[in-house]
This record gives C-alpha cells, structure tokens and sequence, in this order.
C-alpha cells in the first residue's frame, strides 16, 4: 500500500506538471475550458469502473486525432501548425492518461484502505467507541456459549434487528440509539450484544426460553417508544431464533 501511495504522489507531481504546461502552451487563452474539461474528466474518472474510463480516455484520443486530421486537410495547415497541434494534442492526450492513471491508483488505495480496515474490525472485539461486539467476536463467542448451553441442557435465544427499512440519513442515529438501549436492557458480562454490519445489530440471550425473549422484548419496546418514534420503530424488522433448533420466528 505504502508503494501504491508513492505512486499516486508521483504521478500527481507530474499530472500537476503536464497541466501547467498545457496551459503555457495554450497561451492561457484556453485556460478556463481547459481547467474545466480537466476538472470534469477527473470526477468522471474517479466515479466509472476503471475499464470504462479507459475505454473513454481511448475513444476521447482517436477521435481528437481525426478531427485535428480533419482540420488540418481542410484549413492546410502548414508544417509549423500542423507540429505545433501535434505538440499541443500530445500534451492533452498525456494530461487525461494522467488523469486515468491517478484515479486508477487513488482507488487501488482506498480499495486496499478499506480492506486492511475490514480485516482489523474482524481482529477487534469491540466496534471503535463502543461496547458492541464485532461480527466476528460475537460469533465466536456465540459458539462457545452455544457449546456450554448445549453441556448444560440450555438453551439460548438469538435476536436480529434489521435497520435496512430505515432512510440512510437517520439510520445511524436509530441504530446507535437502539444499540444502547440494547446494553442497557439485557444482562451486563452475561449476554451478548454485536454489531454485524451498518444495517443489522444483534443480541445473543443466554439460558432464555421464548418466554424470557419475550420480557427482554417487551422491556426493550417501552424504551424504544420513549426514544424512537412509532413510524421508526415499525421499519426495524426484528427475527428471533432459539440456538438449537430449525425454526425461526419474525417479532
């Protein structure tokens, strides 16, 4: 990553420089549509896939070349026009291969940022800042109490809480509301309570029956409701399951 970033740097150092000499060269006459031209092509760049950008760098090239063909047969330019052009079109075609290139690495860094972030979430007991589980803490510690329940002849119950119905504008705000509302209601060092994604939390009842899920629920419902309003609470779809057992059940 640190190889990919010196890459980035360099070819931005460069970029920078190919931009001022194609200003140069167009005398500044041309600096505002240029500037952005340029400006546009990067923010397009960086939002296609990367085949695609290519593909437009490359149609954008041809095309420019017989059109600057075109004109040169049509108005007959002279050999110093037509070398000036030349010069001028390399500088352009160099200006958005830098472009494609900078963008192309810049997102090879925030792929490979993202993914180290992931892996060290998967390493992390706890979501940074709080008291909720990581997917895959909670799962593992989910199946060592599911493997003590199990030599003990208990059983567990295990409550999803989907927050996917709810706007992405207000979805976190719900979700870390109901989250603490969750630490609060269920037993501290006893159960446990997880995070799997931006859309789902979790909770695992240790030694419950359907009958103590339900309490958990119903006491959890009356701090929702002095928290939460009606219409935020009815788009968070909850699913218990009972650790052991096939059947599943939608609260």
């Amino acid at each position: 990553m640190k190889s990919t970033s010196h890459k980035v740097l360099f070819v931005w150092i460069v970029q920078i420089l190919f931009y001022f000499v194609t200003v140069q060269m167009t005398e500044y006459k041309y600096a505002l549509i240029f500037t952005i031209m340029y400006v546009a092509i990067h923010l397009l760049f960086l939002f296609i896939p990367d085949k695609q950008a290519f593909v437009l760098f490359i149609i954008g090239t041809i095309l420019s070349v017989f059109y600057l063909f075109n004109e040169a047969w049509l108005y007959s330019w002279t050999t110093s026009e037509q070398l000036s052009y030349i010069i001028f079109h390399f500088l352009l075609a160099s200006n958005f291969f830098f472009i494609y290139i900078s963008t192309y690495l810049f997102k090879q860094v925030v792929h490979e940022n993202k993914r180290l972030t992931e892996q060290l979430t998967k390493l992390e007991q706890y979501i940074a800042g709080t008291k909720l589980l990581t997917k895959q803490e909670f799962e593992n510690r989910g199946i060592l109490l599911e493997a003590a329940m199990k030599r003990r002849d208990e059983t567990g119950v295990i409550i999803y809480f989907d927050f996917s119905s709810i706007s992405k504008y207000t979805r976190r705000s719900v979700m870390d509301r109901v989250a603490s509302l969750l630490l609060e209601t269920v037993r501290n060092n006893f159960d446990l309570v997880g995070k799997y994604n931006d859309e789902i939390l979790v909770i695992l009842l240790q030694n419950t029956n359907a009958a103590g899920a339900e309490i958990v629920m119903n006491r959890l419902q009356e701090k929702m409701k002095a928290w939460l309003t009606d219409d935020a609470i009815k788009q968070i779809h909850m699913k218990q399951e009972q650790i052991g057992k096939q059947e599943s059940t939608s609260l």
